[in-house]
């Protein structure tokens, strides 16, 4: 808990002027990644076309005008902006090169550059743009987050438990950070205009342009943006919503009114999405089922030899409705398993403890040699994409449980038994097995709650990220 103000007295000039260096340094990056991708994609169309490319582009539209169109559509989708999630970014840049792309070429049949444009050269010029544009926007990153430079000053207004997540986020995750000048605690309550006085004195001494109040009181949150509103250039407030999805919340100003209203979206209850994940689960499974084959074979052969028993192990775990059906994995116990777990938790008090909190043991002998590697690396569940292609599993939902766990989701289950569960989940991402039974409950949870297709991509990629980390995992 963060309970104590602290404030650091000096701001550097470099980090006064980074809300105006910034822009122009992505941009530039921008202009960078744009036309590497045009040239990219310029030598591979003429190579796979030959002598059918007749693409002429003069060169005002080559560097000024097609990078110029891109710079501005990343700029208008807010692909640059600093207090939001990654993978917000991630689909702001995929929308804004979505319709740069789009408007690029548009503009070369207005200018009557080509009459049939190889649809090869559009995907390419998509995706290659996307690609070099994400990559040099985290190269960006890295070297002004190494160098300690750059980041936008922010003051504090209440040292509590929200502020301590919110400056962890920028200090963990992948953005342009900020610099904390100064946390005060929120003492508004026995001298008000004391506090308030004291706080414009630190905005006007530091100088700072970016305040963000956290406070669970708003009557007293709204007498301080209203109060020091005139000595700041921006104000951000985070009211108390804690349990409450808020990924896919809308928010709808009504100005005059002076109200606002938060509008909560169930996106798993819409048809539409249900159909779009299921799409996205087996385009997806059939692409890395075909590329992952020698491996599900290598490590086949490796099981085989390794201990007597089948390769593949099937144990029941609860589905969607909760139906039951057989959870493929890798074989990476021995035969005996289920006599070996009975008498381990017979006769060790410790070990029965750890399972009966976390059905989960770190020390496992029940594990062979090729099994204790393939849990590790997580590789045991590439069965699962079985699972998937018959419609019982996902690639990205809820970890599945055993009917015994059941009554341990308490008012969770109904979240739970919404959904397939996955293969990756956002407790994998998130410690694995290091977090604990009742925080994996309520990852799951928010998880059905807050579901979007990007929120899928951002968990597979962190997934994988944790995966070639090895943490967590046993």
């Amino acid at each position: 808990m963060m309970n104590e103000e602290f404030l650091q007295e000096r701001i550097s000039n470099l980090d006064r002027i980074a809300h105006y260096i910034i822009p122009l340094i992505t941009a530039v990056g921008d202009y960078i990644a744009i036309v590497l991708a045009e040239k990219i994609v310029w030598e591979l169309t003429k190579f796979v076309l030959g002598e059918n490319f007749n693409l002429i582009i003069p060169k005002m539209y080559f560097y000024i005008w097609i990078p110029a169109v891109f710079i501005f559509f990343l700029f208008y989708a807010n692909a640059h902006k600093r207090m939001i999630p990654y993978f917000e970014v991630i689909k702001n840049t995929f929308c804004a090169i979505f319709y740069a792309t789009v408007a690029a070429i548009f503009i070369l049949y207005l200018i009557h550059s080509v009459n049939d444009l190889s649809r090869f050269f559009v995907i390419t010029l998509f995706i290659i743009s996307f690609i070099l544009v994400c990559v040099i926007h985290q190269v960006l990153i890295i070297i002004f987050n190494k160098m300690d430079i750059l980041k936008e000053p922010v003051l504090f207004i209440g040292a509590n438990e929200q502020t301590k997540i919110i400056i962890n986020f920028f200090k963990y995750n992948n953005c342009f950070g900020v610099r904390v000048i100064g946390v005060m605690s929120e003492k508004f309550a026995d001298d008000y205009i004391y506090d308030i006085k004291k706080t414009v004195e630190v905005i006007q001494k530091t100088k700072v342009k970016t305040v963000i109040i956290s406070s669970a009181n708003i009557k007293k949150m709204s007498k301080v943006v209203t109060d020091i509103q005139p000595f700041v250039k921006n104000i951000v407030f985070t009211p108390n919503l804690a349990n409450i999805p808020i990924a896919n919340m809308e928010i709808n100003k009504l100005p005059i009114e002076n109200v606002v209203l938060l509008n909560v979206k169930n996106n798993l209850a819409l048809k539409r999405n249900k159909i779009i994940k299921y799409i996205f689960d087996m385009v997806l499974t059939i692409i890395g089922t075909i590329c992952i084959s020698p491996i599900l074979i290598c490590i086949a052969i490796w099981i085989y030899k390794d201990s007597p028993g089948p390769v593949i192990f099937k144990h029941m775990r609860v589905g969607k409705d909760g139906k039951i059906f057989p959870c493929y994995k890798f074989r990476s116990m021995c035969v005996d398993a289920k006599e070996k777990l009975e008498e381990l938790l017979k006769n060790d008090p410790e070990a029965r403890a750890e399972w009966e909190r976390d059905f989960k043991l770190k020390h496992d002998p029940r594990i062979t040699k090729s099994g204790a590697f393939l849990r590790r690396t997580s590789l045991d569940e590439l069965p699962q994409i079985f699972n998937v292609l018959k419609g019982e599993m996902s690639l990205v939902g809820p970890r599945p449980i055993i009917k015994d766990e059941m009554e341990r989701y308490g008012n969770h289950i109904d979240d739970y038994l919404m959904v397939k569960p996955g293969i990756a989940g956002i407790w994998q991402c998130s410690g694995r097995s290091d977090t604990t039974y009742q925080e994996r409950v309520q990852m799951d949870s928010w998880y059905v709650r807050n579901w979007s297709v990007w929120l899928d991509i951002m968990i597979l990629w962190k997934t994988l990220e944790a995966v070639i980390a090895k943490k967590g995992a046993y």
